[in-house]
């Protein structure tokens, strides 16, 4: 007894990608075609990178867990990319260069800057198709974030001192009958606390947006043109392009194998031509 013909075999699928091997060529080569014009028609962006350094000062305070220091860094981060700081520094392009479509609105600000943390290395990129505005929205950027951070590390130091002005302490040693013992009494010669003080306490703390006096920053480069375009995205959509496009041939030849194959040509039954 034999099987039907039609009986699925389990060489079937190797068979077919074996006789058909050029579509899923043609269809791949299709898409890194496809993928590379796409590219082609993404203008080119430029990255200018204006940078400072900020870190913890450990000689005044003790070492902090990671996730504490994290948390001290973040409200530099935080201050640096505020609706505030950019509002800022669109007045400041505004101011600099004349009204431009980068900067129209807040918004759009944004969408052409971007802050890279490379350990105490920080970065405040501008980006653009023309690499002088890059340049611009960079150095202007970090200009508003280092103003805006001395402003509010000025009066951090403030409600420290404050502080530290509501808690003086002085001790005085007391030599007891026995001199191998020594005793200290120490009272608060401090002023104390009045209302005024709290409540100048508490508007040096709103003003310095939570940065704390145990950091030290310094500006280290400002942004210069860059000499070449970011490319990276039309290497990956060429890539892209064509890993679809090899998938859509395999798919095709393995789901529908007729969709490749030729018609056969009628065999010519004239008389004549025998």
């Amino acid at each position: 007894m034999s099987l039907p013909a039609e009986t699925f075999q389990l060489s079937d699928p190797l068979q077919r990608m074996i006789k058909g091997w050029t579509w899923p060529v043609v269809f791949g080569v299709i898409g890194v075609a496809a993928g590379l014009g796409f590219s082609l028609l993404i203008p080119a962006r430029y990255e200018a990178a204006s940078t400072f350094s900020v870190s913890v000062i450990y000689g005044v305070t003790e070492k902090l867990e990671l996730v504490v220091e994290d948390r001290v860094l973040d409200r530099v981060w935080q201050l640096a990319i505020s609706d505030e700081t950019m509002r800022q520094t669109k007045e400041l392009l505004e101011a600099n260069s004349g009204a431009k479509q980068a900067w129209g609105t807040i918004d759009s600000l944004r969408q052409h800057t971007r802050l890279d943390a490379r350990l105490s290395r920080w970065e405040l990129i501008g980006i653009h198709p023309d690499p002088s505005i890059a340049v611009e929205i960079a150095n202007a950027w970090r200009s508003v974030t280092l103003d805006r951070l001395d402003a509010a590390y000025e009066h951090a130091w403030n409600a420290y001192s404050i502080q530290g002005v509501a808690f003086d302490v002085e001790c005085v040693k007391l030599l007891t009958e026995e001199s191998s013992h020594n005793l200290w009494t120490c009272v608060n010669s401090g002023p104390g606390v009045t209302k005024e003080d709290e409540e100048s306490f508490r508007s040096e703390i709103e003003a310095s947006l939570g940065i704390l006096p145990i950091i030290e920053y310094e500006p280290v480069q400002l942004a210069t043109p860059p000499d070449s375009p970011v490319l990276w995205p039309r290497g990956l959509m060429t890539f892209f392009g064509g890993t679809l496009g090899f998938v859509i041939g395999i798919s095709l030849l393995l789901i529908n194998p007729t969709f490749f194959k030729r018609k056969d040509r009628p065999v010519n039954s004239d008389p004549s031509s025998m």
